[in-house]
C-alpha cells in the first residue's frame, strides 16, 4: 500500500529523476522523466507533483494509488424515501360502494369522479358488473339520468 507521504518526499527530493512515479505505479512516466532528467523539465515537473501531492486529501490518495486496497466508505442513506405502498380497493368494489352510499344509486360520472380512475375504465366494470347482477341500472325521476344501484 502506497503512502502519500512517501511519495511526496520523493518527489520534493528527487522529482527530477521520477522516482515518485515509479513508487506511484506510473512505470512509464517514471521512465520519461529518467531520461529528460538532463532538460530540467522533470524537476519543474516533479516540483508540480510535490504541490498535487501535498494538496490532495487522504481518500483521493487512495482511491487513485490504492484502489486495489482502498473500499471506499459505503453511500449514506437516501434522505428521501419513497411513501409506503398504499393499499387500493379493487374498482369494482369502490364502484358498488359508490353506487350504495346514495338512496337513488349513482350515474357513471358520479363513479368517475369518486374513485378517480379513466372513464372508460369505470365504464367498462360499470357493464361487468350489471351482466354479473351486482348492480341494476334505473332512470332517476326529475331527469331521467341512468343510475346504477346495487342489488
Amino acid at each position: 500500500m502506497k503512502n502519500r507521504f512517501v511519495a511526496l518526499i520523493f518527489a520534493l527530493f528527487f522529482g527530477g529523476f521520477g522516482l515518485h512515479k515509479f513508487y506511484l505505479g506510473n512505470i512509464f512516466a517514471g521512465i520519461v522523466y529518467f531520461i529528460f532528467s538532463w532538460t530540467g523539465i522533470p524537476f519543474i515537473l516533479g516540483f508540480v507533483d510535490v504541490i498535487i501531492l501535498g494538496t490532495m486529501d487522504e481518500r483521493k490518495f487512495n482511491a487513485i494509488y490504492n484502489h486495489k486496497h482502498y473500499l471506499p466508505s459505503p453511500a449514506p442513506p437516501p434522505i428521501v424515501t419513497a411513501p409506503p405502498p398504499v393499499a387500493t380497493e379493487r374498482l369494482d368494489v369502490l364502484i358498488i360502494k359508490t353506487c350504495a352510499a346514495k338512496a337513488i344509486g349513482a350515474t357513471v360520472s358520479e363513479c368517475i369522479v369518486a374513485t378517480g380512475e379513466d372513464p372508460q375504465k369505470v365504464k367498462e366494470t360499470i357493464d361487468s358488473l350489471c351482466r354479473k347482477g351486482f348492480l341494476l341500472p334505473d332512470n332517476r325521476e326529475g331527469d331521467y339520468a341512468v343510475v346504477y344501484r346495487p342489488i
